[in-house]
């Protein structure tokens, strides 16, 4: 779902 994807993506950037 996107909301899954989103969180990915969230959790790519924070890491950054």
């Amino acid at each position: 779902m996107i909301i899954k994807f989103n969180l990915k993506v969230s959790a790519r950037k924070r890491n950054y």
